[in-house]
């Protein structure tokens, strides 16, 4: 496949009101990044048209895609997905939702590597847990939705069966964690992150390294520190302190995202 599918739009549907969050999922961070402009950054590498289905004002300066106005506003991803499809000019169509911060290009291209024209729809699947608001539409799946949307009939689902030809891809457990979708604080609060480590002194003759970068949880400083005397068993019978933002840390501290460094011990003490 080429890097780049001119045959193929992206749409992603950002106007939901993040009840349950409290504030727009869109918008949130990760490492960094807006889950939102991730999304963007990943999907921008497989296809060249993006069209962001919204109604919300803060989303009009988002950059590299077509914003594009929800046609049945407070209807839900149905009325999302037909208006994403409606604007599109591309019989076939990626469609993401805005609430999944560890996408990546290799599911994005796993995705559309199992596209055949047999099917109005291609649906990504876990453990037997169908995920709608992943997966491939066509143009041809336009009339059911607006049967649906009218009849207020508005669940994914049950527009999936009534759809005539649909394809569930079963997502390889290798990549099963890039489909969390995150909808509550609590669901943010257990993202993975990514985490940049400094070895100094004796600590880096130990791990045979200056740095290396893991991704953990936020977890507790005690539950990294069992992380890397697990990784490297030598540092069980070392002495060292971890530091976080250049800060000395204690055990209960939990892990926010800054530079850690483990410490051999001071001169003097």
């Amino acid at each position: 496949m080429k890097n780049k599918d001119t045959h193929i739009t992206t749409i992603i549907l950002a106007g939901g009101k993040s009840t349950r969050m409290g504030e727009d999922k869109a918008m949130l961070l990760y490492n960094d990044t807006t889950f939102i402009d991730h999304i963007i950054g990943t999907a921008i590498q497989v296809t060249d048209t993006i069209l962001l289905v919204s109604n919300h004002i803060q989303h009009q300066n988002i950059k590299n895609v077509s914003i594009v106005k929800d046609l049945y506003p407070n209807k839900g991803p149905l009325a999302g997905l037909y208006s994403g499809l409606s604007y599109s000019k591309t019989t076939l169509n990626l469609v993401l939702s805005c609430d999944i911060p560890l996408i990546t290009i290799d599911m994005l291209k796993f995705l559309i590597s199992n596209y055949t024209n047999e099917h109005q729809a291609i649906i990504a699947t876990t453990n037997d847990y169908k995920m709608p608001l992943i997966g491939l539409y066509t143009k041809g799946c336009l009339s059911t939705c607006k049967k649906l949307i009218e009849k207020n009939h508005l669940k994914m689902m049950h527009f999936l069966n009534e759809l005539p030809a649909v394809k569930h891809i079963n997502i390889p457990d290798t990549m099963k964690d890039q489909l969390i979708n995150i909808n509550t604080p609590q669901d943010v609060a257990h993202l993975p992150i990514s985490i940049k480590i400094y070895y100094f002194g004796q600590i880096a003759e130990i791990t045979g390294s200056t740095e290396e970068t893991i991704i953990r949880t936020k977890e507790s400083i005690a539950n990294l520190k069992q992380h890397l005397i697990t990784k490297y068993p030598a540092l069980n019978n070392a002495s060292f302190r971890i530091a976080q933002n250049q800060q000395l840390t204690i055990d209960s501290d939990t892990i926010t995202g800054e530079e850690i460094a483990l410490l051999p011990p001071f001169a003097g003490g």
